[in-house]
């Protein structure tokens, strides 16, 4: 039967489900996305809490509570290059080679993702960013961000 033991002072709780036990540390993120596929980065809020959780190993949760968002990573080298394929007028409304226009492109992309986390720090590619795409606009969306080792 799982256990599940929480210490107030570090809001890390920790699970046992026979051999396996698990530590984990849960935020909850409230972001407004008024602007339909506008991508909203939200890598520095998500690196915070993986140094609070004081993990060295690990992976890190990112998990949206709405259907209209979805959580995507962003090569943002390849955003900043990025041109065509817009619909008509689109490149007007939101420029090239901006984040808005990589959006454009989005058909579907998960509601949820997990992440890797390497000596204290979220692993990401060199030019990635976690962004946050709305396919409607959204007043409020609610992210919980879980980092979690195996202790």
């Amino acid at each position: 039967m799982p256990v599940c033991l929480v210490n107030r002072e570090t809001n890390k709780r920790v699970a046992s489900h026979g051999s396996l036990r698990l530590s984990h540390y849960v935020k909850h993120l409230h972001f407004s996305l008024p602007e339909p596929r506008q991508p909203l980065l939200i890598t520095d809020q998500v690196a915070e809490i993986v140094r609070r959780s004081g993990f060295q190993r690990g992976w890190v949760l990112i998990s949206l509570q709405t259907e209209q968002v979805c959580v995507t990573l962003i090569d943002s080298q390849k955003a900043a290059e990025s041109t065509g394929g817009c619909p008509a007028g689109a490149q007007e409304e939101h420029g090239s080679g901006t984040l808005a226009a990589l959006a454009w492109h989005v058909v579907h992309l998960p509601y949820r993702t997990v992440l890797p986390i390497q000596n204290g720090r979220l692993a990401l590619g060199i030019e990635q960013e976690i962004a946050l795409i709305a396919m409607a606009p959204v007043e409020t969306a609610e992210v919980m961000v879980k980092a979690m080792a195996a202790i």
